[in-house]
């Protein structure tokens, strides 16, 4: 009995009881002596891993929120240290302002060579006239007809002339242009008619002559306006080499192959 017992007991079949230690089949789940249940490792084993992972998923979620604020303060400060960065670059730097351009002046008011109706096509008013190449001519003329006698004043000129126009005369250009007096810049340091005043100061000028005068007309004429009138000379003369010659606000020099001495 002993020995059936035995071999009982140690076949590969069976197993001991956790509770009452008896000799039961391998495959059994409740003890046939002592009523209770077998439970086995891998219960357990399932039971463990998911504890484990339970608690490696906690550590990780604090991980994440120990290390997000730290982040976010580093992002935070180093930010806020470009920010100063810039700003300190910004007060040491001073940043070049793009110059204006210059204001072009406007092109003033050309009038070409040819015969103009004041008012018509001219406004009424003083003009400085220019000549184009060595000699132009300017004349004004009561009527358009062409006759001589309607001839109110002509002038040839070497540089420029200056003449009042009246509403309802004929101007007449040939190899010249003319600009509003407002607008002209007239140069003063050779022949010309200069605007006292305007052109010239006022006062005393010794007026010489052209060394490489051409024509021989060495001319000076003083006048009261820019009428071309006989009756508005004042003064004037033919110069062989130097003359002196005093001028008022408001009056016309006319210097013709002679200049004003620097």
């Amino acid at each position: 009995m002993e020995t059936n017992q035995q071999e009982t007991i140690g076949s590969p079949q069976n197993k001991q009881c956790k509770h009452c230690k008896m000799e039961i089949p391998k495959d059994a789940k409740v003890c046939p002596y002592c009523r209770k249940k077998q439970g086995g490792k891998g219960k357990w084993i399932i039971i463990g891993v998911v504890v484990v992972l339970i608690l490696l998923a906690a550590a990780g979620g604090d991980s994440e929120k120990a290390v997000s604020p730290d982040t976010n303060k580093a992002a935070s400060s180093e930010s806020t240290e470009t920010e100063m960065v810039s700003a300190a670059v910004s007060d040491s730097v001073p940043v070049e302002e793009a110059e204006p351009e210059p204001a072009q002046s406007p092109e003033p008011t050309h009038y070409e060579s040819g015969m103009y109706l004041v008012e018509k096509d001219i406004p009424a008013g003083e003009y400085a006239v220019f000549a184009e190449r060595s000699l132009g001519y300017m004349e004004v003329a009561s009527d358009s007809s062409g006759n001589f006698e309607y001839i109110l004043c002509n002038a040839n000129f070497s540089y420029n002339t200056i003449v009042t126009l009246e509403e309802g005369r004929y101007f007449s250009m040939t190899g010249a242009y003319a600009v509003p007096m407002a607008e002209a810049q007239i140069d003063t340091t050779g022949s010309g008619m200069f605007k006292v005043g305007v052109n010239i100061p006022a006062g005393e000028y010794k007026i010489v002559v052209d060394e490489d005068a051409a024509m021989g007309l060495r001319y000076l004429e003083v006048a009261s306006d820019s009428s071309h009138d006989f009756a508005s000379i004042r003064t004037n003369d033919n110069i062989e080499s130097s003359a002196y010659i005093s001028v008022n606000e408001g009056e016309y020099l006319t210097l013709n192959e002679c200049h004003i001495e620097p």
